[in-house]
């Protein structure tokens, strides 16, 4: 399993990586990171002053676009401590029942 180290910065798709060596399922992966990408739950630079709602993810890559931003596709990073917040242990997880 990966330890990332809280002061390197990873690209979306290292971060996706990093997520499914540690057990997470992919499509819930991509699902929440991008989730925290688009809501701008975690500052990520490059950080325009726009909605990233319609971003489209190459997750291959990391590469994100943005319909209504003029420039070529960009690669959004975080620190490596901030991916790990959004996802809680599977046992702290509440359970609907």
């Amino acid at each position: 399993m990966l330890k990332p180290d809280p002061s390197e910065r990873l690209t979306l798709a290292e971060q996706l990586r990093l997520l499914v060596s540690q057990g997470v399922p992919e499509e819930d992966a991509k699902t929440r990171l991008g989730k925290v990408f688009r809501l701008k739950e975690i500052i990520y630079r490059a950080n325009y002053a726009m909605s990233y709602e319609n971003a489209s993810i190459n997750w291959e890559t990391g590469q994100v676009s943005v319909r209504r931003l003029s420039r070529r596709p960009f690669t959004p990073d975080p620190d490596s401590a901030g991916v790990v917040c959004p996802f809680p242990r599977e046992s702290a997880i509440p359970t609907l029942g």
